[in-house]
């Protein structure tokens, strides 16, 4: 090793940063979508999704809906993660701030959705951070219409009443 590198290792003003992503959106629910309609997740479930700046630099995150890799039985993987926008999709988060935005979901007006469930994986990651990134996904899961276990029930309830 030369000496000009050696010295200038040892001259070299300390380098330090730190780059996160956290949410406390991280498994959300809804249920009894009908196929056709338009919903809020903030005016649903009374919270928005948000991202907090672990870093000690402002940061840009995207936040996308992605087909996820695996799903929990009873769920499918959503079909089209276009079903999901984000308003806004991408936003300048300050270090250690939060960063909001508003989950719109259209279920497309398809009768035959109805009874199923869907899972999606949300992904807020940064964007044009150079060599290292981060990210945090969360999970969004769709009832459309009646779940099958309520309409069996329903059906139990019915033919119990019966003369």
């Amino acid at each position: 090793m030369s000496a000009w590198l050696i010295l200038a290792l040892i001259l070299a003003p300390e380098a330090s940063a730190r780059i996160g992503l956290s949410t406390q959106f991280i498994d959300v629910e809804l249920e009894d979508l009908r196929p056709g309609g338009v919903y809020n997740v903030r005016e649903a479930r009374g919270v928005p999704y948000s991202v907090r700046n672990r870093g000690t630099d402002p940061v840009e995150v995207r936040v996308e809906a992605l087909v996820p890799k695996a799903v929990e039985a009873p769920y499918a993987a959503l079909p089209d993660p276009s079903w999901v926008e984000f308003n806004p999709g991408a936003m300048r988060i300050a270090p250690e701030s939060l960063g909001v935005c508003d989950i719109i979901i259209r279920i497309p007006d398809d009768p035959a959705l109805s009874g199923r469930r869907f899972q999606a994986t949300l992904w807020a990651h940064t964007v044009g951070t150079g060599l290292f990134g981060a990210g945090v996904n969360s999970r969004l899961r769709l009832s459309i219409g009646v779940s099958p276990e309520i309409a069996a029930r329903i059906g139990s309830f019915l033919e119990g009443r019966k003369p």
